[in-house]
């Protein structure tokens, strides 16, 4: 399941096929959460501006020194407690 779902976003035009399945039918036991949109429903310039966003997120965490809140939130629970 998780290399079909790389799949559908290897490329541009792998991401619009799969929002594009199944458009005009409607699956009794649909495969994913993920509902299907006709191009009438959301335009192709739509769709990719979708996929690029969704490339822009990272796969996984930085690394807690490149998370300046983190650091802030750990400098100060370090503080003695003042009432």
């Amino acid at each position: 399941l998780v290399a079909s779902r790389s799949a559908n976003l290897a490329t541009e035009s792998n991401f619009i096929a799969f929002l594009r399945a199944r458009a005009n039918v409607a699956p009794t036991q649909p495969s994913t959460s993920m509902p299907n949109y006709s191009a009438a429903t959301l335009p192709d310039a739509q769709a990719k501006d979708i996929y690029a966003y969704i490339k822009t997120f990272r796969t996984h965490a930085p690394p807690v020194d490149e998370i300046p809140v983190f650091g802030q939130i750990l400098t100060e629970a370090q503080k003695p407690y003042k009432r």
